[in-house]
């Protein structure tokens, strides 16, 4: 497992073992009502922000191989930092936990099945295996964690009122070190790919954001926020999973990498401003 893996796993950990220790019973009410948004949220996840994407690409005379990376990340939901980037905004970060885990189970199958679809290569299913592994291994981090930080915070509140503020620090410090390692050792790319490159990556992330808000027009704020965050931040390990094994050009990479420094610096700029205020 490399570096980035190690700082990726404990930041799904941390965050989701968070949101677990601060589930209550109005946090689980809002989980509730959002099950019937799903159909929308798959919607905008797997139909919406692709087609902005392919529109985009479309339209900006972007490299080939940059577009293959960023197209890889549109059409791979999942990333599971949302939660912690929706809790840092003030959304809901429950709700948000709840779509990233959904998401994520369902991009095993349709990933591939639009990858196939948009990107060539016809037949999905020897990216099934790939995305099967890593879908799962995702799960396991998503899930697990939320189960014990939920059974703790039933079983025993007090510890839990204890463990949050640390597994919050952590959760934070592992998406700064996450962000300024990718600022670092990617940050020359940005320069690299090229205005229209950055236009592409910034177009993806912000119709993400605005059309998953949109999937939920009547829901309270905290929730259209959270589903809006889901839909914005991509799964980078699918998205790098995938292009590892079939797409494997080093500008595909770039391109995934790229998208997702924008992505982290579009999303947590909004958090910043809201906690702000106006």
């Amino acid at each position: 497992m490399s570096p980035l893996d190690l700082l990726v796993a404990l930041l799904v950990v941390a965050a989701m073992g968070s949101v677990g220790l601060d589930i209550d019973a109005r946090r689980l009410a809002s989980v509730r009502a959002t099950r019937r948004l799903f159909p929308a949220i798959f919607l905008v996840n797997y139909i919406a922000v692709p087609l902005v994407a392919l529109g985009a690409a479309a339209v900006l005379p972007v490299d080939a191989h940059i577009r293959e990376g960023v197209l890889l990340c549109a059409l791979a939901p999942g990333g599971a930092s949302a939660t912690l980037i929706a809790a840092r905004m003030q959304a809901d970060a429950a709700v948000a936990a709840a779509v990233v885990i959904a998401t994520t189970a369902t991009s095993v199958v349709l990933t591939p099945l639009l990858v196939a679809a948009v990107l060539g290569g016809g037949d999905a299913s020897p990216m099934y295996a790939v995305a099967g592994r890593a879908g799962l291994t995702a799960l396991a981090y998503q899930a697990l964690p939320l189960a014990l930080g939920a059974l703790i915070r039933r079983l025993h509140p007090g510890l839990a009122a204890r463990l949050l503020p640390w597994t919050s620090r952590i959760a934070n410090a592992a998406l700064a070190i996450l962000v300024v390692g990718l600022l670092v050792t990617r940050g020359p790319e940005l320069l690299a790919v090229g205005l229209t490159g950055l236009s592409l990556a910034l177009i993806v992330t912000l119709a993400g954001l605005g059309l998953g808000a949109l999937a939920a027009p009547w829901a309270p704020e905290p929730t259209r926020l959270a589903i809006g965050v889901t839909t914005a931040i991509r799964s980078l390990s699918l998205a790098l999973v995938i292009a590892a094994h079939h797409f494997p050009d080093p500008r595909t990479t770039q391109g995934i990498l790229v998208h997702g420094l924008l992505m982290y610096i579009a999303t947590l700029a909004l958090a910043q401003r809201r906690l702000r205020g106006p």
